[in-house]
């Protein structure tokens, strides 16, 4: 038979595994939204991507037409740097 002094130290136990699994609880809520806001960021961020390649792409492809052209017509085209301002 447990005596009373052995009954409060597990009630005092049980106690503190109540709250040390409500922390855990709370901590692993937190990380679940973390990690979400994170995979959110992530699937932003894959989306800018993508979009930057297809624009990547049009330009480039913009960039052969014009070379094409230049081509075609005998146009020069050098790089001409704007002069430096004081």
């Amino acid at each position: 038979m447990l005596s009373y002094r052995g009954l409060d130290k597990t009630i005092s136990r049980i106690k503190q595994l109540k709250s040390e699994t409500e922390q855990i609880r709370n901590e692993t809520e937190q990380i679940r939204n973390e990690t979400e806001q994170l995979r959110n960021e992530r699937l932003r961020l894959r989306n800018e991507d993508e979009q930057r390649r297809k624009e990547d792409e049009r330009l480039a492809e913009l960039d052969a037409r014009i070379d094409l052209l230049f081509s075609k017509y005998g146009i020069s085209s050098k790089v001409v740097t704007p002069p430096e301002q004081p």
